[in-house]
């Protein structure tokens, strides 16, 4: 019965081995991740039906992520803590399972929570960081930055929350961004590379957090 389901959040991390898989198979990968687990994810209805998962928010095709969310409903009840050991165990190398905790089943969709996104892009260049770092100020200071994203136009400064340059090592300049997402529209780690004369240099993407207007209070179990 329907008010037997159950609705999870888990926060996972997509690491190296699974950065340039696009989401639609990281949702055929998660599909049979539950399904080697025993999990009795619910399913839609119709003739072509499909797992009851939402992502918060996809990730860049190229870029890892440390604390991915996304939200389950099973068929039936099942002790997160059992959801957490079973997953352990069917997840491919790449993706791991850091926390699973119940949420109301009638809480609002994670995407409509979602508010931004803490970005580490690692830049190898020989560029002075001061350089960078000064681009980065100009960049932060401007009213407006108009761009055209396929085939749209959109400000980049309205989504562009925080923003430096900091050098690692002699090699690269890692750029950490705090960009928006959600009604302000989404930021988006290589168009600003792109403004910054950085996106023809070798980088890496990684998504350190999601940032959430709010979570839903979690319920017993």
């Amino acid at each position: 019965m329907e008010s037997e389901r159950q609705r999870l959040r888990i926060t996972y991390i997509k690491g190296e081995n699974l950065r340039f898989i696009s989401h639609l198979d990281l949702s055929r990968t998660w599909e049979r991740a539950l399904r080697r687990a025993g999990i009795p994810i619910a399913y839609t209805k119709g003739f072509h039906p499909h797992p009851k998962m939402v992502f918060a928010a996809a990730l860049p095709l190229g870029c890892t992520g440390e604390a991915e969310v996304m939200d389950i409903v099973l068929s039936q009840p099942m002790p997160p803590r059992r959801v957490l050991r079973g997953l352990a165990y069917s997840m491919p190398d790449g993706l791991a399972v850091v926390d699973v905790t119940p949420v109301y089943e009638r809480a609002p969709a994670l995407p409509t929570l979602l508010d931004g996104a803490d970005y580490d892009s690692a830049v190898q260049t020989d560029e002075p960081v001061e350089e960078i770092a000064r681009r980065c100020q100009a960049l932060m200071a401007r009213d407006s930055i108009p761009r055209v994203y396929r085939g749209k136009g959109y400000d980049l400064r309205r989504v562009v929350d925080e923003l430096e340059a900091v050098r690692v090592n002699a090699q690269h300049v890692v750029l950490r961004m705090s960009l928006a997402a959600g009604e302000r529209g989404t930021g988006r780690p290589d168009e600003l590379l792109d403004e910054l004369g950085l996106s023809e240099m070798p980088h890496t993407c990684h998504r350190r957090r999601l940032r959430f207007v709010a979570f839903a209070e979690p319920v017993d179990g």
